[in-house]
Parts: C-alpha cells; sequence; structure tokens
C-alpha cells in the first residue's frame, strides 16, 4: 500500500481517534460494483478530505510530510465541483448559484485552475 494513497489514508483515519474525513468508508476503495457513483469520487476528491491530509501533515504523520500538492488539488477539484453542481441562490461561498456579485471571483478562479 503505497504511503499518501486513499487505502493509506482510510486506514490512518481509521486507526485515529478522530474522524477526519467522516464520510470516507470501505466503499469509496471498494468501487467495482458502484463505478457511476460520482457521490462516492465527490467525497473522496473533497475539501473535508483536503483538510484531512493537511492536518496529517501538519502534524508530521508519516506518508504524509509531501501532501501539500494534492490537498491544493483536492480543494481545487471540490471548489470545481461545487461550481458545476450549484442550483440554489440560498448556498454559501462557491455552492452559491452563480449571479453578478459572484461572477467575477469564479471567473478568476476557473482561470487560475485551467492554467
Amino acid at each position: 500500500m503505497p504511503s499518501g494513497s486513499v487505502l493509506s489514508f482510510c486506514m490512518t483515519n481509521k486507526s485515529l481517534k478522530k474522524n477526519l474525513a467522516n464520510k470516507l468508508t470501505r466503499s469509496h476503495l471498494e468501487f467495482k460494483k458502484q463505478k457511476m457513483k460520482v457521490r462516492l469520487a465527490a467525497q473522496v476528491l473533497s475539501a473535508s478530505c483536503a483538510n484531512a491530509l493537511q492536518y496529517l501533515r501538519q502534524n508530521k504523520y508519516p506518508g504524509y510530510l509531501e501532501s501539500l500538492a494534492t490537498e491544493k488539488f483536492l480543494h481545487m477539484i471540490g471548489k470545481l465541483f461545487d461550481i458545476l453542481n450549484t442550483h440554489s441562490p440560498f448556498g454559501k461561498g462557491y455552492k452559491s448559484a452563480m449571479n453578478t456579485s459572484n461572477i467575477a471571483s469564479r471567473v478568476e478562479f476557473l482561470q487560475e485552475a485551467n492554467s
């Protein structure tokens, strides 16, 4: 099992007293029968997983000392998913529907993600 992988992350998460990413379960690893479930991918590629990796890196857990690039990637994918999946005008942050008051920040983020 490679260190820093989703499998090692789940095992680390299970062995800690804290639950760092509470939505990750065995079904996220054994997805062969659930290939079309976007929910599983969205939960792995989420800000909560990025935050959990950040916690492990900052607390110097072996195998997570160089996870900064993965954290940034997960944050970016999570924001992209939120932007593309919005439908409520009452959402907060990137989960709010695109409108004239937030279009500039969305375009800026999308341009940054594209580079």
